[in-house]
């Protein structure tokens, strides 16, 4: 199955998350999660319940920018994240979505390698999320 919006992604839920590969291809990125929560009502969800799907991709398509950010303790400060290429490990803490004129702004949180907490934000013009 396939869900694709250019508007916010209200409905599922990547709480929790795990991340299993980050892939890049010219302006896409695709995010491969262990599953993700489509929540009730959602008009992908027929069951009258959350219903959980696994594996899952997440597809950001037409990047017009992105920056990771990582939490500098000493400094008590964000700075450049040093592995852009891969800013979040694990489990994603949160996955925002919001308009930004014919754009979504992205946010996602989690942690990098070293146990520090990112902040991964995007710029892209619209979101699939794919599953089987």
């Amino acid at each position: 199955m396939k869900y694709r919006t250019d508007k916010s992604i209200e409905g599922f839920s990547f709480h929790d998350s795990s991340i299993e590969e980050i892939r890049r291809d010219a302006n896409l990125i695709i995010l491969k999660l262990k599953s993700a929560c489509i929540c009730r009502g959602h008009p992908a969800n027929d069951q009258v319940f959350a219903q959980t799907v696994e594996p899952c991709e997440v597809r950001l398509n037409k990047i017009r920018e992105e920056t990771a950010q990582i939490y500098n303790d000493t400094g008590k400060n964000f700075e450049l994240h040093p592995e852009p290429h891969r800013p979040v490990v694990g489990d994603i803490a949160e996955f925002e979505s919001t308009q930004d004129g014919e754009a979504l702004r992205i946010k996602i949180t989690g942690f990098a390698n070293d146990y520090r907490w990112v902040e991964w934000h995007i710029l892209c013009q619209s979101i699939e999320v794919v599953w089987n």
